[in-house]
């Protein structure tokens, strides 16, 4: 009985660094309080080969409100034990027997062992597979600090008190092949042996005591686990995100490469805009040129016009001075027909060739000057359609135009062309208003010419022979007659030309005043234009550059996509059938092996309604002189 009360005391130390060491793996269910409850302890001694010498089961009876029974009996030890733990002792690389260790020195290795001989069938996924009793055995050895030094452990731990020093190893027999694991972490820390070396003097050692227990994973449930179904909604997330982000990419890389098309074309057209603006640069040059030479004519036209008009006020003059001259002909050549001497002196003054000539020279300068202005004003007519294209494609280059300063310089150009083209329409109408009269004043200097010959050849008459002047009275007071309502005519036309000269003078400063806006105007389109051929070589360049990036872009998406393809292939499947395949097959034996923690509860019949559990107690011989 005391050495029962011994191994109590041992196993209940070893037991309680088990059950704290178990906590690595999983929590340790306890079954609820029970008005009466089993706990059975087993306690094996070995021999010195390992085999069972002696099995003792104690078992501790517990009911609410009454005193606890404790009972113990001896056991069949041929009985099976469901597990068993084998030591083996090596000593310089060498197997040797713990009895006949005692004493010997040198480098010791300590190899520990578990075995699981407690199985059953269980479904699994469908197929009935055999697993293994889920127990956790740790064994505790005290090795002395005067006798083992340099002490070390694989798979184990290694504490130092006082004098001693304290393996403490674990194991899960069976727990491994009942998950069915393949190699990994998590199977590295199932494992069922640990091994110890140090350098030993003059072996001697205490008993070794190994406790074994199945409540591990009593309480484990996973139908109902909360967190589990909320990883498998997960992945079904997963899953659908997956193939989302694979017809996502797929989109995306489809409209790259629509979009690649249409670049394409609109490179060309930039390469067609870039020719364009060249020849547009190349033809406001042009432009400009034109418009220079023509604002030249203009200034030119203008002073012209400037020296018309005064020319114009001279003939107005001698007209006027004309018509006072010839107004009292008639009465004058009255009293010619009275005296010779008179009529000669008239005659002489009417033959006065300089006034004659100058006065037909005059008509017919206006008459000359009016048709060759009328002809100007015509060509500068039909020149509105050259504005008006010039300004429309300037508007539309301004449209096309991306860069915003090179569209406003566009813009205020074509604006500028239209104020030019619009005070020129106005000085054009006002000129063509003074030419209206010259119906009037230039059948009066038709009259006035055909008048002055005809007076002319009566005075030449009258001169030649004065004889023939009695029977040309007639003729003569005829052509006076005529002589005076032309000379009236043409001083009527004349003081209308001389009104209208001052418009057409005011017209033709206008002109020359506009054409300097429009030489502006046209510098101003020459530089825009330089400008946007600059801009469009530029915007040519960065289209190229782009086209480069935008085909790498194109290959990145298409890689994109056939990488998320893949990876959803490769990964976010396989994870999924992972899962189905292995995790809920682990799943599964987990459930199953919880099971079998659960009905593990005594290694001898136990009393039925009675709530019980059960360890093993297992203590290997200990090697002294």
């Amino acid at each position: 009985m005391n050495r029962n009360r011994k191994w109590k005391y041992v196993g209940k130390a070893v037991l309680s660094g088990v059950l704290v060491t178990s906590l690595l793996v999983g929590n340790i269910g306890y079954a609820e309080a029970k008005p009466i409850s089993q706990e059975e302890t087993v306690y094996v001694e070995l021999a010195e080969d390992g085999s069972v010498k002696e099995v003792t089961v104690s078992d501790l009876l517990k009911q609410e409100g009454k005193e606890n029974v404790t009972k113990e009996e001896k056991a069949d030890k041929e009985t099976k034990l469901p597990v068993d733990v084998t030591i083996t002792y090596l000593l310089d690389g060498k197997e040797i027997a713990g009895k006949d260790l005692v004493g010997k020195s040198g480098k010791l290795t300590i190899r520990v062992k578990y075995t699981n001989r407690s199985t059953r069938k269980k479904s699994i996924n469908g197929k009935s597979e055999t697993l293994y009793t889920p127990f956790i055995m740790a064994t505790m050895m005290v090795l002395p600090s005067d006798k083992f030094t340099n002490v070390e452990a694989k798979d184990a731990k290694v504490m130092e008190q006082g004098d001693n020093q304290i393996v403490l190893g674990i194991g899960f027999p069976g727990m491994a092949e009942s998950l069915n694991l393949e190699d990994g972490d998590i199977k590295d820390k199932l494992k069922s042996e640990f091994e110890i070396t140090a350098d030993v003097k003059e072996f001697e050692m205490d008993q070794a005591v190994t406790v074994a227990s199945a409540d591990i994973l009593s309480e484990l449930d996973l139908e109902d686990n909360e967190n589990l179904q909320d990883l498998e909604d997960g992945i079904d997330d997963l899953c659908d995100a997956s193939g989302k982000l694979v017809k996502g990419t797929k989109k995306v890389d489809q409209a790259v490469t629509k979009f690649g098309d249409k670049f394409g074309t609109f490179a060309k057209a930039i390469t067609k805009m870039n020719k364009g603006t060249k020849v547009l640069n190349k033809g406001s040059k042009t432009l400009y040129k034109g418009i220079r030479q023509y604002t030249q004519g203009v200034n030119g036209l203008a002073d012209g016009v400037t020296a018309y008009v005064q020319g114009s006020d001279k003939v107005s003059a001698g007209i006027s001075a004309f018509y006072t001259g010839v107004k009292d002909l008639p009465e004058t050549y009255k009293k010619f027909s009275t005296g010779l001497s008179s009529y000669t002196s008239a005659v002489d003054k009417l033959a006065d060739k300089d006034t004659v000539n100058a006065l037909v020279d005059g008509a017919k300068g206006v008459a000359a000057q009016i048709t060759a202005m009328n002809t100007n004003l015509e060509t500068l007519e039909k020149s509105y359609d050259k504005y008006d294209k010039i300004i429309a494609d300037l508007k539309a280059q301004a449209d096309s135009c991306a860069d915003e300063e090179q569209k406003q310089a566009l813009l205020a150009s074509a604006a500028e062309l239209e104020k030019v083209a619009a005070e020129q329409e106005k000085s054009v109408a006002a000129m063509k208003d003074v030419t209206k009269s010259d119906g009037a004043w230039k059948k009066g200097a038709d009259q006035v010419s055909n008048g002055v010959a005809q007076y002319t050849g009566g005075v030449q008459k009258l001169s030649e022979s004065s004889s023939t002047l009695t029977s040309a009275d007639s003729e003569i007071s005829k052509g006076l007659t005529s002589l005076v309502t032309s000379a009236k005519t043409l001083n009527e036309g004349s003081g209308k030309l001389s009104q209208n000269s001052k418009k057409l003078l005011s017209a033709s400063k206008k002109i020359k005043k506009v054409s300097k806006s429009f030489v502006k105007g046209g510098k101003g389109l020459a530089d825009g234009t330089k400008a946007l051929a600059k801009g469009s070589a530029r915007m040519n360049q960065a289209a190229g550059a782009f086209q480069k990036g935008f085909t790498a872009l194109e290959k990145g998406t298409g890689s994109l996509a056939s990488g998320v393809k893949k990876f959803d292939e490769k990964g976010i499947q396989k994870i999924k059938d992972t899962y189905e395949d292995d995790f809920v097959s682990l799943k599964d034996r987990l459930q199953a092996l919880g099971e079998l923690s659960k009905d593990y509860t005594s290694f001898s019949e136990k009393q039925q309604g009675v709530g019980s559990e059960v360890k093993f107690i297992i203590q290997s011989p200990a090697y002294k002189k």
